[in-house]
């Protein structure tokens, strides 16, 4: 049995919300309805081969997209999106491609901008789109799995029943934009930080993000490396992604909040708040 629903989706972005929706999609249209890549790709696999013959076949693609979904980072701090070698970019392009049926769906973020996607994939702007959330889980999954039903003719194995399945978590609450006067204050106890605005390499076209930087010394590379190390560490615990540079005994970080479209909010004002008390608490001790 082919997959009759193809469901991309950015690991690092929407995996849980995935899942839910896959677990919710099969329990309403029969086990192997859905293809879902960490599933259906083994270890040693062609995947884009796999990926391609599973597209041909589906009769509907759902694009899942949350907030972090198209800011994610590659190794160089570039927009994963931006890359000819991004799985879901090749992922949606062969969608559009070859399926009549392209649904995205939005899962606690606000509809993408055609501006703000790749060239070939900008059509996906413009599609009728359905939202996933845990406050309204249960409608939600119904409007969805109608529209499956009328686009691709998939019949409901339970049609007259509700899962008892969980809706997924959603994600914290985003901070809102801080305004300039709201940055000045903040800034005002974060000694150092500056604002700034630099361009964001890759867009398209080419827009700017607002950010507040900083730059750190130290005696020598390990004992910039340690500091590195554990703002590392911080940043991760926060779910937040600074742009930073290394030279030697220097390091120079630059904070904004992408779900935010690269702007200065209060998650980026805690972030620095705590690289000053790592900053502190590192120089106190080797004094």
């Amino acid at each position: 049995m082919s997959n009759e629903i193809f469901l991309s989706y950015r690991r690092s972005d929407g995996d849980m919300v995935a899942r839910a929706i896959e677990e919710a999609l099969v329990y309403r249209f029969g086990p192997g309805c859905v293809f879902l890549d960490r599933d259906s790709i083994q270890g040693g696999q062609r995947w884009r081969e796999i990926i391609n013959k599973a597209i041909a076949e589906a009769s509907v693609a759902l694009v899942l997209i949350g907030p972090r979904w198209l800011s994610a980072m590659d190794e160089n701090h570039r927009r994963r999106i931006d890359s000819k070698k991004d799985v879901v970019r090749h992922e949606i392009r062969e969608a559009l491609r070859q399926c009549d049926t392209v649904v995205p769906i939005y899962s606690y973020t606000k509809p993408l901008k055609k501006k703000a996607l790749p060239k070939d994939l900008q059509d996906l702007a413009e599609l009728d789109a359905e939202s996933i959330s845990s406050e309204n889980w249960k409608s939600e999954i119904e409007n969805l799995c109608d529209l499956i039903s009328t686009e691709s003719g998939l019949a409901r194995s339970n049609p007259n029943s509700q899962p008892d399945i969980p809706p997924p978590d959603g994600p914290k609450a985003e901070e809102p934009t801080l305004t300039d006067a709201e940055i000045k204050s903040a800034l005002a106890g974060l000694r150092g930080w500056k604002p700034t605005r630099s361009p964001i390499p890759g867009s398209r076209p080419q827009s700017s993000r607002d950010e507040i930087c900083k730059t750190f010394k130290f005696g020598d590379f390990d004992k910039a490396w340690y500091f590195m190390e554990q703002v590392a560490h911080e940043a991760r615990m926060m779910s937040h992604h600074p742009r930073w540079e290394n030279q030697y005994g220097g390091v120079t970080i630059w904070l904004s909040t992408w779900a935010a479209d690269s702007r200065i909010t209060k998650w980026d004002v805690k972030l620095a708040t705590r690289i000053d008390d790592i900053y502190r608490e590192q120089t106190s001790s080797e004094r």
